[in-house]
């Protein structure tokens, strides 16, 4: 009895050891080696950075600051809107995640509080100076989808 027991633990301990490796090689293989491949392999436009625009109405100023963080085909990054009246401002700072495929960007812009939402839809103009498309989102205060024409440049 006394060697299957030992055997028993053995082959347990050896499982999970086993497992340890091959869960330490996915982690790797998927946060270091496809990265860098995507990145390697991705020969479109290049547009890591901080971008930039100014939107003037008659009674506020709204800023919108992009900063993407590109591997590849995938973009992550900060989206951050400073809206300015004459007696208020109001910042919002969101999450963002897409992709670029043929010079068009796709980003969704995740809300950490959940209480609004948006899309951000832009063309990579030619030379990757700047962007031009339309900021739809659901704001705070109602429940309407609104939108917004954007033209960003790279900063």
């Amino acid at each position: 009895m006394s060697d299957e027991v030992e055997n028993i633990i053995i082959g347990v301990v050896s499982g999970v050891i086993s497992s340890f490796f091959i869960w330490l090689l996915v982690v790797v293989f998927n946060g270091v080696f496809m990265p860098w491949l995507r990145g390697v392999i991705y020969r479109g436009v290049n547009i890591n950075g901080n971008w930039t625009t100014e939107v003037k109405r008659e009674d506020c100023v709204t800023d919108y600051n992009l900063m993407i963080e590109q591997a590849g085909f995938e973009i992550k990054g900060i989206f951050s809107i400073n809206y300015k009246e004459k007696d208020r401002i109001s910042l919002g700072c969101y999450n963002i995640s897409g992709t670029i495929s043929d010079g068009v960007v796709a980003l969704l812009v995740d809300n950490r509080d959940k209480s609004t939402c948006g899309t951000i839809i832009l063309k990579v103009a030619t030379g990757g100076g700047s962007m031009t498309g339309l900021f739809a989102y659901k704001g705070v205060s109602c429940e309407t989808i609104t939108s917004e024409n954007l033209v960003l440049n790279k900063s």
